[in-house]
């Protein structure tokens, strides 16, 4: 009886704590180069654990890692503790009630300090909230608070960490957190190339709630 207890709720916790996100990554021409499933488990009220099962065109990846959950708005990776990149998040969580339409801010943490692209200090970022809005998943219904978010930093070696070609030196990122509880539910995130060449998508990488 107790371990039929301990298993049940076991079960219980992982239904209620647990969320599954799709992930598609696209390229400049718009070809889906990667496919798979973000599994996030909320271990505590600042940590989760992320499962990640993605194939993709030249490689896939299959981990797992826990990663902290920072207070604020910030930009980090989901990626296994050997690597330096993976997937790409703005801000995991947000509290729905500090937010209305009109909000905006630049102060961004990126928090990834080994990042090749992200670790530079010449970011220049600012997040605004542009509307509520019903967002359709699955035929599910959510009401939503709606972020647009655009990063870039200088281009050329006059610039400490400066962008070069075929890097990443512009971000252009929709979120929808749910109106309610705060917790991502969609986000398009777009690298694109150093200015002047911005209007060059590097990728495009798409999490949606299942």
């Amino acid at each position: 009886m107790k371990y039929f207890l301990t298993t049940l709720l076991f079960l219980f916790s992982f239904s209620v704590f647990s969320e599954e996100y799709i992930f598609e990554q696209y390229d400049l021409n718009n070809n889906l180069t990667q496919e798979g499933k973000v599994v996030a488990i909320e271990k505590s009220t600042d940590t989760y654990k992320f499962e990640v099962d993605v194939t993709g065109v030249n490689y896939g990846y299959e981990f797992t890692s826990t990663h902290k959950i920072a207070d604020g708005f910030n930009i980090w990776d989901i990626h296994y503790r050997r690597d330096v990149m993976g997937i790409s998040i703005f801000t995991w969580q947000i509290d729905p009630k500090k937010y209305s339409v009109g909000y905006e801010t630049k102060n961004i943490k990126t928090l990834d300090k080994n990042h090749p692209y992200f670790k530079s200090q010449g970011w220049v970022f600012h997040t605004k909230v542009k509307k509520e809005e019903t967002l359709s998943i699955n035929d599910k219904n959510f009401e939503t608070i709606f972020f647009h978010t655009h990063g870039e930093r200088p281009t050329g070696p006059t610039h400490p960490g400066g962008c070069y070609y075929n890097q990443t030196g512009v971000i252009e990122v929709l979120s929808w957190y749910d109106k309610n509880t705060g917790k991502l539910l969609k986000q398009v995130f777009d690298k694109r190339h150093c200015t002047p060449e911005s209007h060059r998508l590097l990728t495009k990488e798409i999490l949606s709630i299942q």
